[in-house]
């Protein structure tokens, strides 16, 4: 219903700006900046895991319809689109939050939106045509980028153009997508996700599942719904921009944003750069087994971490400068862990039944233990993720850039290391063992610049009986005298479990325990109400 109403009032936007706010119309949202950020990052949620749920149904399609060397190499082509997609933005979706903030009037919001856009455009219009010859030419000819076997050269060239497309519109999408966040208008960026990644698995029914187009399908289906959705923004972002760029602006947003694209570029290098690796020393074959599981253990970032995220950071600079910003950001620490290792747990106790379900082609099926290493590497990055806000606070984005730089470098090089002897498994532990060291780096680091009391004690008892409880859930799994369905349940119940056992162990705060029983109270009522009236 919030996400039809915001449609509604999205559509019938005049453009008016004279009421509004000095950030186009954000409502104040009181003091509780901890349930605001909830609020959005759940409405957030929905749109990114209905997006994201779309990825996880075309799995099986994928794994069934898509030869597995040629899903191998689209594995290593998904690497460099978005690394494309960092680079050409610039940091400039990142700075725009800071300078639309800092922005005295509408006039100059409007002038921070069509430089964020120009710069964007100019970037994707002088360097795509580069990119093309340099994944035509110099990087299958260097080997780096191997060909499956059977695909000729014109198919390969009609990849690379949709690939390109579906980057340059990506990048431009980021500007209006952005204001949206800036806006608070949550339920119309859920719409328009939703909206987004429906086309596309309806394109690629019938481009992967009915047509046999492989890869070519995959790449069309992108495109194709990235132009269509810019497509529908444009007059909502002309509405909000001016017709001429601020030249000295752009410089000092990509002052700022620059700085950032080493992170984003060594944050995806950490996660999906040790493919290579992989395909150097495995092959193809290996490489779709690889890309697999990540997509698998991936949804902790695709359902937790990006939803978080997009509450996240317009919230901290909402509450810079407040009395709020202590309890924000050491409690943001807490539940976000909290939520994070329970969705790992999860995976952790039902990977062999996911796997399988997901996966129709049995040989991608022998490491499903696999999974929940990929999705704890996105809960310590998640949890660096809020440990280097102060680095944004004050300004000193550098630090970013070098912990992350440093991460991929320990990353490639433990993959370079141990892949040759211990193949998928030892790429999927170099990147946790990575972003390990990323987060006790960052901490002592961050303190430097503005010391947060992080909840320690909270911290380790989350993340010890997580682990303890998949243990127990790893014996229950593996025991050859329990039946499927009783272990199920057992699982099942030992998932429940986890906010109880840290209950027992003394986890919850007063207010917490209150706020508890408040909701479990409610729910009872409601319950109870129903089956009243029935």
């Amino acid at each position: 219903m919030e996400i039809r109403t915001a449609f509604r009032s999205f559509l019938a936007d005049s453009g008016s700006t004279s009421s509004r706010t000095p950030v186009f119309g954000m409502e104040a949202e009181g003091s509780n900046y901890l349930l605001t950020t909830g609020k959005h990052s759940l409405i957030y949620g929905l749109g990114t895991a209905a997006a994201k749920l779309v990825g996880l149904v075309l799995l099986p399609l994928y794994s069934k319809a898509v030869p597995v060397e040629e899903f191998g190499f689209y594995g290593l082509l998904d690497v460099l689109s978005q690394l494309l997609v960092q680079s050409l933005a610039l940091g400039l979706p990142v700075a725009t939050f800071r300078y639309f903030r800092m922005a005295q009037s509408p006039a100059a919001q409007r002038a921070v939106v069509i430089t964020s856009l120009a710069g964007i455009a100019a970037a994707t219009a002088v360097f795509l045509p580069l990119t093309f010859y340099v994944e035509f030419r110099l990087l299958v000819q260097a080997g780096i980028l191997t060909l499956p076997a059977g695909l000729d050269q014109p198919r390969f060239a009609w990849i690379l153009v949709l690939q390109l497309v579906d980057i340059g519109f990506t990048c431009l999408l980021g500007v209006p997508l952005n204001l949206l966040r800036l806006e608070g208008r949550a339920g119309v960026f859920t719409g328009l996700s939703v909206a987004r990644f429906a086309l596309v698995l309806a394109l690629n029914l019938l481009t992967v599942g009915k047509w046999r187009m492989g890869v070519v399908g995959i790449f069309g289906s992108q495109a194709v719904a990235s132009v269509l959705v810019f497509a529908l923004l444009l007059p909502y972002v002309a509405r909000r921009s001016r017709s001429s760029v601020d030249a000295r602006l752009l410089v000092q947003m990509v002052g700022y944003g620059l700085p950032l694209v080493p992170v984003s570029l060594s944050v995806l290098l950490l996660n999906l750069g040790n493919r290579y690796v992989v395909s150097l020393f495995g092959g193809l074959d290996d490489v779709a087994r690889y890309t697999f599981l990540q997509r698998i253990g991936g949804s902790l970032n695709m359902f937790l971490f990006q939803p978080f995220q997009l509450g996240y950071f317009p919230m901290l600079w909402r509450v810079w400068g407040t009395r709020e910003l202590e309890r924000f950001q050491t409690r943001s620490m807490t539940y976000f862990t909290y939520l994070g290792a329970w969705v790992t747990l999860a995976l952790a106790l039902f990977s062999r039944e996911i796997v399988r379900l997901l996966l129709r082609n049995p040989v991608y099926w022998s490491d499903y233990d696999l999974v929940p290493v990929v999705a704890a590497s996105f809960l310590v990055y998640g949890m660096s993720y809020i440990a280097q806000a102060s680095f944004h606070l004050a300004g000193k984005t550098y630090w970013i850039a070098l912990l992350f730089v440093a991460g991929m470098v320990l990353n490639l090089g433990l993959s370079w290391a141990t892949v040759p002897a211990g193949g998928v498994r030892a790429a999927a532990f170099a990147i946790l063992a990575s972003y390990g060291v990323v987060l006790l780096a960052s901490i002592p680091l961050a303190a430097r610049y503005h010391r947060f009391r992080y909840e320690a004690k909270r911290l380790a008892m989350i993340l010890l009986t997580a682990l303890a409880i998949a243990a127990i859930g790893d014996w229950v799994a593996r025991g050859n005298r329990i039946a499927l369905p009783a272990s199920l349940v057992l699982r099942g119940a030992l998932l429940a479990g986890f906010p109880l056992a840290l209950g027992g162990l003394g986890f919850y705060t007063s207010d917490e325990r209150k706020r508890l029983g408040n909701w479990r109270e409610g729910i009872w009522n409601v319950c109870r109400g129903y089956f009243r009236n029935r």
